[in-house]
């Protein structure tokens, strides 16, 4: 079992509303990590075991409680993989300084 399944498990049992926040950012850490090609669900089902829906509710959660924020469509869809993408980028992202100071 994927170490993020055992979090989602923890995630889903978890009563204290700080232990689920902690293991839900936690499980969205780990899937930044990845590497996530199209199409991303079928990638992260194969990397970690958590189905499309199971991801959908952990992101939804982080929005309830403030963390983060799903992109919308015009239509006020919710765009979940795209949501991702861009997390990804931005963990990425290096501070100017941080840059200047290896090089």
């Amino acid at each position: 079992m994927s170490k993020v399944m055992e979090l989602y498990k923890k995630y889903l049992v978890e009563r204290d509303p700080q232990q689920k926040l902690k293991f839900a950012k936690e499980i969205l850490d780990n899937l930044l990590t990845l590497q996530l090609n199209p199409p991303i669900w079928e990638t992260i089902r194969k990397s970690t075991g958590l189905k499309e829906h199971e991801m959908k509710e952990i992101l939804n959660y982080l929005e309830e409680k403030g963390e983060i924020e799903i992109k919308r469509a015009k239509d006020g869809k919710k765009l979940y993989a795209s949501t991702i993408r861009s997390m990804k980028r931005k963990s990425k992202e290096i501070p100017l300084d941080m840059w200047i100071s290896r090089h």
